[in-house]
């Protein structure tokens, strides 16, 4: 059997950036079929504007040679084409068209045949794809526009994604919460939910006691692990609108703890034009993109995860801060329901600026809780069990059982 993931994002940097959980849960999928001794190649496809890359991006059955990628081992081959960019309407879309028909064909000559199945990980635009090869297909949907009243779609995309999911052997979400937008975006549609991937890396428990330590931030241990600094709070995203950054850094500055010595590290994948609006806000450190390792180690440091977003799909960065001690702030009420009765959750009831500064305020004013003692980690690594590599990757193997030919 073959399997073929169409990624609509493939990850540029390596083991972070948008499309790794594309990456992740075909790598899990991949295991999952080793175990069973069963006969299976699984392969990830992928698409992407040169902007998007900074240049020409070919690699045509290849595994990159990405430090940190463990594919290699598993097998997972990948396929990457760029296309010109910039060109708009119809220009662009030939140009998708001519990328995918020529990653499609170089498939069927490596393999010798074309997928078995076909896993379109979301719906715009890798489940189209999927519906035009005509191959049986499910769909694994983790876009955070159909949790908006009107998802930002155009009329002919729109009608098109309806039409590739009603076509879909099986829709899948990576929550509840967007299982049930999708099921409002398409009436009459039933979705399951398949959990994300949370890496190993973020499942060791911390050597130290992370809620004890003092010192700079970024310090270590005289072993590896590094001190929680009590005023350090944490930032990851690409500073897109649905992160909401205006609140956090209208918070923060608000707030006025830089002044009294906090730090605000900021990572991703954001651009240089996103990073420059909060050039006057003061107390920022800029970390930029972090890998998996490099996050724990964040992660471990900071007395907090700030997580601003208007919304979110799941938010694999909750589980992986949880996972490692550091407490969550989120308003987003999916998330404060889903960890709900956590203690490193905090739970705060709108997103206004004020309210996040005040609370930051009296974070300030009183000392950390120490909330991660072994058995209230263990806790969040029961919650969290079904989003491990080795029960993603059951899930999503007993999910395709069910569906393919």
């Amino acid at each position: 059997m073959k399997v073929l993931f169409l990624a609509s994002w493939y990850p540029m940097n390596g083991r972070s950036g948008n499309g790794i959980f594309a990456i992740r849960q075909a790598e899990a999928l991949a295991q999952a079929y080793r175990r069973s001794g069963r006969s299976v190649t699984v392969d990830v496809m992928a698409v992407q504007p040169r902007a998007w890359t900074g240049g020409r991006v070919q690699i045509l059955g290849e595994v990159p040679d990405v430090p940190d990628r463990t594919t290699q081992a598993e097998g997972l081959r990948h396929w990457l084409l760029g296309y010109r960019d910039g060109r708009g309407g119809l220009f662009s879309l030939i140009d998708q068209c001519w990328a995918w028909i020529r990653l499609l064909r170089a498939y069927r000559r490596h393999h010798g045949e074309r997928p078995t199945v076909v896993v379109a990980q979301v719906a715009w635009k890798a489940a189209v794809v999927a519906l035009l090869l005509g191959r049986p297909y499910g769909v694994m949907e983790h876009w955070s526009g159909y949790l908006e009243k009107e998802p930002p779609l155009k009329p002919i995309p729109k009608w098109l994604v309806r039409l590739s999911l009603r076509h879909a052997r099986s829709v899948a979400a990576v929550s509840p919460w967007l299982a049930d937008a999708l099921m409002q975006f398409c009436s009459g549609l039933r979705v399951s939910t398949l959990p994300n991937v949370i890496e190993e890396v973020h499942w060791t428990p911390p050597a130290v006691d992370l809620a004890a330590g003092q010192g700079a931030a970024g310090g270590v241990t005289s072993g590896s692990e590094p001190w929680r600094d009590p005023r350090v709070f944490l930032h990851v995203s690409d500073l897109a609108p649905v992160k909401n950054p205006a609140l956090l850094f209208g918070a923060w500055a608000l707030s006025g703890l830089s002044d009294q010595g906090y730090l605000l590290r900021v990572a991703g994948e954001y651009s240089q034009e996103s990073k420059a609006r909060y050039a006057s806000v003061k107390g920022l450190e800029w970390l930029g993109i972090l890998s998996p390792t490099e996050l724990c180690y964040q992660l471990r440091s900071s007395r907090a995860l700030l997580l601003s977003s208007h919304r979110e799909t799941f938010s694999i960065l909750a589980g992986e801060a949880l996972l490692n001690g550091c407490s969550v702030w989120t308003s987003y009420p999916p998330l404060r329901s889903f960890y709900q009765g956590l203690d490193g959750l905090v739970s705060l009831p709108d997103d206004q600026p004020l309210t996040w500064s005040l609370a930051l305020q009296e974070a300030a004013a009183s000392n950390p809780h120490p909330w991660n003692s072994p058995q209230a980690v263990r806790l969040v690594q029961e919650r969290l069990k079904p989003y491990r590599n080795h029960e993603a990757g059951q899930a999503m193997l007993s999910w395709i059982d069910a569906w393919k030919p």
